[in-house]
Order: structure tokens, then C-alpha cells, then sequence
């Protein structure tokens, strides 16, 4: 799948140069864009939301499957030994954002502010990413 055909599904598209994209993201409400299109030489296409939202969300809210965002000859089957794990700076990094994300939703809660289904299911991601990081990290102690 080509950018252009990914930019064909989105609103509020912005040229922003030779293969670069901004538009409304679809996985969340969205009023200015804040979603990132760019098509790499190798056909590869990137997509960041400066909301956060994830790259599997943007590409089921299109209707595309994740794959689509890569060429079929960088696509290849992994098994599990070959797997990549995650840096430690990048497991701590990424930790830290979603147990940020806990904690503000904990102090609402703490200060008896209303929780909104958005922050419930904002606190399920947080707990499904720090679980996926752990697993990334070290899948064989999770085992027990």
C-alpha cells in the first residue's frame, strides 16, 4: 500500500513536502491534525500521532492491517528466539510514560474527581503496555 493511498482515507490532509503528510488522526477525536504521514525511499510508511495515539490503532481505524505500512519484501515471519527485546532505556522510558499515565488518572480519583470511560480505558492501555514491555523484556520469566 502506498502513502497516497493511506492519505486517500484520512480528513484534513496538509502537503507538507515531497512525501510528508499532516491530517486529522482517526483513532481519537481529533479537530487540527496532529497525525504525521511520511513514505521512506524504500516505500516504508511512518505515522505518528502527537496525541499518542499508537500506529495499530491509526491503521485499524482506516481499516488497513499494520503490515500495510511496510513493503511485502521487508515483511518476514519472526519466531520467538529472534524476537527483539527492548533496551533498557527504551523499557524505562516507555514505563515511566504510562506510569505517569496511572498516576494522574489515581490522583483524579484520589481528589474524587469523575473518571471518564476515556480514562479507564486510557489506565487499560497503560496497564496492557507496561505488561508488553515486561513481557518484551524477559518473555521466559513470565512463565511461572
Amino acid at each position: 500500500m502506498s502513502a497516497a493511498e493511506i492519505v486517500a482515507r484520512l480528513d484534513g490532509v496538509r502537503e507538507r513536502g515531497h512525501g510528508q503528510w499532516m491530517a486529522r488522526c482517526p483513532a481519537h477525536e481529533d479537530r487540527s491534525p496532529s497525525l504525521s504521514i511520511r513514505e521512506l525511499d524504500d516505500g516504508t510508511i511512518l505515522l505518528h500521532c502527537f496525541a499518542l495515539c499508537l500506529p495499530l490503532d491509526i491503521c485499524q481505524a482506516i481499516g488497513i492491517q499494520f503490515r500495510d505500512l511496510f513493503p511485502a519484501d521487508h515483511i518476514r515471519r519472526v519466531d520467538d528466539r529472534e524476537r527483539p527485546r527492548l533496551s533498557a532505556i527504551d523499557a524505562l522510558v516507555a514505563l515511566n510514560d504510562e506510569i505517569a499515565v496511572a498516576a494522574y488518572i489515581a490522583a483524579d480519583m484520589i481528589e474524587h474527581r469523575t473518571i471518564d470511560q476515556e480514562d479507564w480505558n486510557r489506565l487499560a492501555t497503560a496497564h496492557r503496555r507496561i505488561s508488553d514491555a515486561r513481557a518484551l523484556i524477559a518473555p521466559a520469566r513470565l512463565r511461572r
